[in-house]
């Protein structure tokens, strides 16, 4: 397990609709295809042949992150924002920010909260909260290059849990996908397969899936993986809803993909037979697999998840174990597929 790629990935600062950090790093990493491909959006892919030209395996993450989006700068330097994707307004107050003003450079800011001394009885709205970057006019929050427009990230505080077997970091929703992939890069070189496997990652997931669209319509695969991370309740005391060290979870059901019947099958087999841990999992919300199921005359889509712990926020922990579950997983999957399993596993 290459450990500095998912430091790297993580660190990295690429809301929806930003992320060419995030993308010239993992085309620098797909190392060794036969060919590169991206599509118009910035999803970019790496083609790995294997030795027939068996089905097309396509096996992604989604590069972006959660984040805000500046909208308004007050007259006394506040700064408005809006968020992008999915966020609990609760889970970014009082949080240490950067926001991103040009090629590597960034301005750290601190999210407003509001003391117990003067706290409202309500419920809390993102519109409640504003960025302060210590500018005390709107002229001093534009001369340090802060406009309309610009991105709002966590700041990156990569480490280990004591016990060494946890990671914590912001955007581990969908950087963590991403390190899979790039960290199975090599394992794929060297294996014997007789699949074409096309590699990499998507963008602009955590605003409706539209990098995916996009992206499994070009390549319009035989079998759409894509290795996200989804939230787990075993804090909350409901372990039933995916755990950490539990294994990789099989997303059987969520509200965009009902994964076919012959495929859970197939992925529970395969699992058993192995070894591996694997939790099922039910979820109430959406990965790629959602549209790339539409891809030419449909497409077996699904995900292969890994349980994260407050996920969507600055700082989400996830399991070593976990992780390697997954990537074994995939490892014998791509072995294990070929034309024939593909005509088993499809509609008839």
């Amino acid at each position: 397990m290459n450990i500095n790629i998912y430091k790297e990935l993580s660190s990295m600062h690429g809301v929806s609709g930003r992320e060419s950090e995030v993308r010239k790093y993992i085309k620098e990493h797909l190392v060794g295809a036969d060919e590169i491909i991206q599509d118009r959006m910035g999803g970019v892919f790496g083609v790995y042949k294997g030795s027939c030209n068996g089905p097309k395996v396509m096996l992604c993450a989604h590069m972006d992150e959660i984040g805000a989006m500046v909208v308004d700068i007050r007259k006394d330097g506040f700064i408005k924002m809006i968020p992008i994707g999915g966020i609990n307004p609760e889970a970014f107050v009082a949080q240490n920010v950067y926001v991103t003003v040009g090629e590597n450079k960034r301005i750290p800011g601190v999210i407003s909260s509001i003391p117990v001394h003067i706290s409202k009885d309500v419920k809390m709205s993102f519109d409640d909260l504003v960025l302060d970057v210590g500018a005390d006019s709107k002229e001093e929050a534009e001369k340090m290059g802060i406009k309309i427009g610009s991105y709002i990230t966590p700041i990156d505080n990569f480490y280990f849990t004591y016990d060494q077997k946890k990671m914590v970091n912001k955007a581990w929703d969908d950087r963590l996908g991403c390190s899979v992939v790039l960290d199975l890069v090599e394992d794929i070189l060297k294996m014997e397969h007789p699949n074409t496997v096309i590699m990499g990652a998507t963008v602009q997931e955590e605003v409706g899936l539209r990098g995916a669209k996009v992206a499994s319509n070009m390549i319009v695969p035989d079998l759409f993986i894509t290795v996200d991370v989804s939230p787990t309740s075993d804090y909350l005391g409901k372990p039933e809803a995916g755990r950490l060290g539990g294994g990789f979870l099989i997303r059987y059901y969520d509200p965009r993909t009902i994964m076919p019947p012959q495929l859970l099958a197939y992925f529970r087999e395969l699992a058993e037979k192995n070894n591996i841990p694997y939790q099922n999992f039910r979820s109430m919300g959406g990965t790629d697999a959602g549209e790339a199921q539409y891809a030419g005359a449909g497409t077996l889509a699904t995900t292969v998840g890994i349980p994260g712990r407050y996920i969507h926020s600055p700082a989400t922990m996830v399991h070593l174990d976990d992780i390697k579950a997954a990537k074994e997983f995939i490892k014998k999957l791509i072995a294990d597929f070929d034309e024939d399993r593909l005509n088993s596993l499809l509609y008839v």
